[in-house]
């Protein structure tokens, strides 16, 4: 009788110290499985200026300084392609076109090329390309003020972490948020950002 009752008393302390700890919840999404080689070069267009490609390199770094299984790497080497987007020529390139409305997209990545996986039945990324809309209607800006100006360098990490594998977040303050207003910074990753790289690599 002792025991049972020893057994119930154990019982009940670990349900009220289970229900007193702190819930661990995982915003982020996978959108695939990751790259497919450690090393990915990011091709930066030609007409950018030269803050643009920075702040694109400073994105990339950002990333690369969890020190996970990849390396974007921005070696300088531009490209001159503004009439074909996305174009399938193994190269990772960021790109500047009008995307024929203001209200389409600040950013988007295509997938050009994809490696299929058997198990877990997903895939791994070879090739993408982004583009940021070139429309008049979208106000870039390497270091907006206020509405509706947008931040070159947060846009662009939110991009390569989809470049790596993640999908949306939930969490407002996460990159991987699914949008991000006029005027708003977000440089520096969150926490739920970090939980799901790491979860991919």
């Amino acid at each position: 009788m002792k025991s049972r009752k020893a057994k119930i008393i154990i019982t009940l302390i670990v349900i009220v110290v289970g229900l007193s700890l702190p819930t661990l919840v995982l915003a982020y999404s996978v959108w695939h499985q990751g790259v497919d080689a450690y090393d990915k070069e990011i091709e930066r267009w030609s007409g950018f200026a030269s803050q643009t490609k920075s702040d694109i390199a400073t994105a990339a770094d950002t990333w690369n300084d969890l020190y996970a299984y990849f390396d974007f790497l921005c070696m300088g080497n531009d490209h001159n392609n503004t009439s074909t987007y996305p174009y399938h020529d193994e190269h990772n390139q960021i790109t500047k076109i009008d995307a024929g409305s203001a209200d389409a997209y600040w950013a988007e990545i295509t997938v050009v090329d994809k490696t299929w996986l058997f198990w877990p039945f997903t895939w791994e990324l070879d090739e993408a390309d982004i583009n940021m809309n070139g429309n008049s209607g979208v106000y870039w800006n390497n270091n907006p003020p206020c509405w509706p100006y947008i931040d070159v360098q947060s846009v662009i990490l939110h991009e390569f972490g989809h470049f790596l594998g993640l999908g949306h977040s939930s969490e407002e303050d996460a990159v991987m948020y699914y949008q991000i207003d006029g005027g708003e910074i977000k440089r520096s990753l969150d926490i739920d950002d970090v939980n799901g790289i790491y979860a991919i690599y």
